[in-house]
């Protein structure tokens, strides 16, 4: 277990790698595909808020410091750079009773970049412009499929379904 002590020290030190690794360690949702997707500091700052929101402890004096880092990266577009880590960041806005414009322009990204299908692209673009990826959906919704403002934001039927449609074809991170 990875103490808050520990957590500081290597946020301080810039191991953002390392600390995705270890927020992520012993998880459902872990793999090396998402420990690899995963590796800006913004990514670190959102699963280490996530991961002590988790462990109920969300008073660590650290928090409003990686909340700042978060929103400092935050895009024009209400994006971190593509979904997943837009996702991710949002799910840690919201672990930490966040409401408003971020999430709301964060919200508005997803429902703009998913597209036809249900999926979302790996690369966040506008819809129709790169493959859907079935990861990606399986991760955004993991992450966020529990809120109702997310489930109001996006297709989620049909993002649903689209993964119900390749069962059979998903590789094992993604199921």
């Amino acid at each position: 277990m990875t103490t808050v002590r520990q957590i500081e020290r290597m946020w301080s030190a810039g191991q953002f790698p390392r600390l995705v690794g270890q927020m992520l360690e012993a998880r459902p949702e872990a793999s090396d595909r998402l420990r690899e997707r995963l590796g800006p500091s913004v990514a670190a700052a959102a699963l280490v808020i996530v991961r002590l929101s988790e462990l109920r402890q969300d008073h660590a004096p650290m928090i409003p410091g990686l909340i700042r880092a978060i929103l400092r990266e935050q895009r024009p577009d209400g994006s971190w750079g593509e979904p997943l880590t837009t996702a991710v960041c949002v799910r840690a806005l919201m672990c930490a009773d966040g409401e408003g414009k971020a999430i709301d322009d964060a919200l508005r990204y997803l429902a703009q970049t998913q597209r036809a299908d249900g999926l979302w692209s790996s690369a966040g673009v506008e819809p129709g412009r790169a493959a859907g990826d079935p990861f990606i959906t399986a991760a955004v919704l993991y992450y966020l499929a529990s809120d109702g403002r997310f489930r109001q934001a996006v297709r989620m039927s049909d993002a649903v379904a689209a993964l119900e449609s390749m069962r059979g074809r998903l590789d094992e991170p993604t199921r």
